[in-house]
């Protein structure tokens, strides 16, 4: 207990910003460890050595880091060079004004000459009562060519289905290279189903990153993209909300880590949203 005592003080005397991390590294960052993480599997993570990891946080037992726990992230001191040296940054992350939720499968129609409240309703599987509430149509009012409506659709689903989920916010942590973690991490156990939260159109991918992966063109106007599946359980092309994708797995450079699906929203098919806030809700 004594021990333990000592190593939680020279963490808080490193998070202070007090203590002095030897050798030719430098605290720049932090880290929270997630479920099933180790001091290894953060190392791999960021790219910092274990060794350097356990100087800098004053932990004298690898194998002894919790879930929830923050450690400070040293990177290499260089020496100095002759002349200006530009300064490294890591790649910017999408700054919103507010965050993003998915709430549904919604998209929209551009309302053609000649079209009907209940022609529309009809190609589109609504009804009139519910595309006018929906766009805040009043009873009588007649449709203009070139407008754009919003076709309601059903709820958002969480994309691992069949068990139960696991996540926090790891929305922007390092990762080597100066990358950082535009997703979510939605763990749980190896096999557990992958499932299309939007109709849309399916398409594989796969890499030494990545693993087993794909990326869904939702009908909401939405791009879905998830990550080190296990398997793949399905062809791609057209797929309905709710339809198998795959399982949750730990291929490509998660292999050895606790099963998860790394999971991104594009808005409009543009760049990466923080998902937490979509994920908090539907999952």
């Amino acid at each position: 207990m004594r021990h333990w005592r000592v190593a939680a003080g020279l963490l808080a005397l490193v998070m202070a910003g007090q203590a002095h991390v030897s050798g030719p590294w430098s605290r720049t960052g932090t880290y929270t460890v997630r479920r099933g993480e180790s001091l290894s599997l953060v190392a791999r993570k960021t790219g910092v050595p274990v060794a350097e990891l356990a100087r800098a946080n004053g932990i004298s037992n690898r194998d002894r880091v919790r879930r929830g726990q923050v450690l400070a992230i040293p990177s290499e001191r260089r020496a100095p060079a002759k002349g200006p040296v530009p300064i490294a940054a890591s790649r910017p992350l999408p700054r919103l004004p507010s965050p993003v939720v998915v709430v549904d499968g919604s998209r929209r129609y551009q309302v053609r000459r000649g079209d009907t409240f209940a022609g529309i309703a009809a190609r589109t599987g609504s009804s009139a009562a519910e595309l006018m509430r929906s766009n805040g149509i009043k009873r009588g009012t007649s449709l203009r060519a070139n407008t754009t409506l919003k076709i309601p659709g059903p709820p958002w689903l969480c994309p691992v289905q069949g068990g139960r989920v696991d996540f926090s916010d790891g929305w922007g942590d390092p990762r080597p290279g100066g990358r950082r973690h535009v997703g979510v991490d939605l763990f749980a156990f190896r096999g557990t189903r992958v499932v299309a939260s939007v109709g849309g159109t399916l398409v594989h991918e796969s890499g030494s990153r990545a693993g087993l992966a794909y990326r869904l063109r939702g009908d909401d106007g939405n791009e879905y993209y998830g990550a080190h599946l296990h398997s793949l359980g399905t062809r791609p092309g057209r797929i309905e909300r709710g339809a198998l994708i795959g399982t949750v797995g730990s291929t490509g450079n998660a292999m050895g880590t606790t099963p998860h699906l790394h999971f991104e929203i594009h808005p409009g098919g543009a760049g990466p949203v923080n998902p937490i806030y979509t994920v908090q809700r539907w999952c």
